[in-house]
């Protein structure tokens, strides 16, 4: 499932602790959100953050940041590993963080976790340890949508 410039992205951001802070970037746009009552993707910017990272709807166009960096997503919808991995990201300690950025980011750590298996053999104890801990936790973690 891909997640588009929607209310419904919106409102799953917002159940998982994303604070809008439009107005920061774009005041002209909440004044136009105000005025019409709705969000329309067509029309209004908007932009949420929680932690370090930033999700910027610019209109139909979803920008994604960690750290103030360049957008590491620059797409027109949020396919859903993606999404999973960035709220997975923001329930981890420091240590984990660390390790998710290590080996495939946001937007191929799915992908990693489901290739690895084979080059568990070539990873020491402490490495392995890690791996299976962070794709356990990884593939039992659920969101609500």
């Amino acid at each position: 499932m891909n997640y588009t410039a929607s209310q419904e992205l919106i409102d799953i951001l917002l159940r998982h602790g994303f604070i809008e802070n439009t107005h920061i970037d774009w005041p002209d746009h909440i004044e136009l959100l105000k005025e019409r009552g709705e969000y329309d993707s067509g029309s209004i910017k908007r932009r949420f953050t929680k932690g370090r990272i930033v999700i910027m709807f610019d209109y139909i166009n979803l920008y994604i940041s960690y750290k103030r960096q360049q957008p590491f997503l620059r797409e027109a919808y949020l396919p859903f590993y993606t999404l999973k991995t960035i709220l997975f990201f923001l329930t981890r300690n420091s240590y984990d963080k660390e390790y998710i950025l290590k080996h495939g980011s946001f937007n191929s750590f799915d992908k990693y976790v489901a290739e690895t298996r084979n080059e568990e053999s070539l990873m020491n104890h402490i490495q392995k340890n890690k791996f299976k801990m962070i794709k356990n936790n990884y593939q039992n973690f659920v969101f609500d949508v």
